[in-house]
């Protein structure tokens, strides 16, 4: 099954997706799963995991934060993260038993400090809106350093709209819930990678899609 781990709803400043439209648009595209993962909201999550079943999708409870040290994603949520300092949500993450996840290492610079990559769980190793020209070497750096770590991967489109999701995934097997899912995902290497339909026409329709929209809604 493969799983889209960052997909942007509504809920988050940058994304435009209802939950019922991503949720579509996952099944159209094949996937088993995703992990909506909004910034500073749990609800699209929430909302996603209370539906998923409506579409056949297994739905990963998570959400992200940016922190002093980049961006955060916890996955495998009981509740939303209520932390904004990496120590706080690493201890909040694990707390609920989640995996915590750098995501886009290299976005800002990069990478964290050799302190924080020692408690994180999983590198984000693919990011479809890392994979441009300006900033395509962003994607290898990751996955670099998940093999100097000894770290697992996940990898997402970071979709803003529908039509952008799947462009990233991870295979996990024939998965049948959450637990299985988790232990999948601990044992993802890179070749559990999947890139689906990037090319730079994709890429300019999303920026042209989101710049249309701002323009429509000062």
């Amino acid at each position: 099954m493969l799983f889209d781990l960052h997909v942007l709803s509504e809920h988050s400043p940058a994304g435009r997706s209802p939950i019922e439209e991503l949720l579509r648009a996952a099944l159209v595209r094949g996937l088993g799963g995703l992990a909506v993962c909004d910034r500073d909201s749990f609800e699209g999550s929430r909302e996603a995991c209370e539906r998923a079943a409506q579409f056949e999708l297994l739905v990963i409870p998570a959400m992200a934060v940016q922190t002093e040290h980049g961006e955060i994603i916890g996955l495998f949520l009981e509740a939303p993260l209520v932390g904004r300092g990496f120590d706080e949500l690493e201890q909040e993450i694990h707390g609920q038993n989640g995996l915590v996840v750098l995501s886009h290492p290299f976005c800002n610079g990069g990478p964290a400090p050799s302190e924080v990559l020692a408690r994180i769980d999983l590198i984000e190793a693919y990011n479809a809106q890392s994979a441009s020209r300006r900033r395509r070497d962003e994607n290898g750096r990751a996955q670099a350093l998940a093999r100097e770590r000894g770290l697992p991967v996940t990898a997402g489109s970071e979709a803003r709209f529908p039509f952008e999701i799947g462009r990233g995934a991870v295979e996990l097997g024939a998965v049948k819930n959450l637990d299985q899912a988790r232990d999948a995902l601990l044992e993802s290497g890179e070749g559990a990678i999947v890139v689906q339909n990037h090319s730079p026409l994709l890429d300019l329709a999303g920026r042209l899609t989101e710049t249309l929209f701002r323009l429509n809604n000062r």
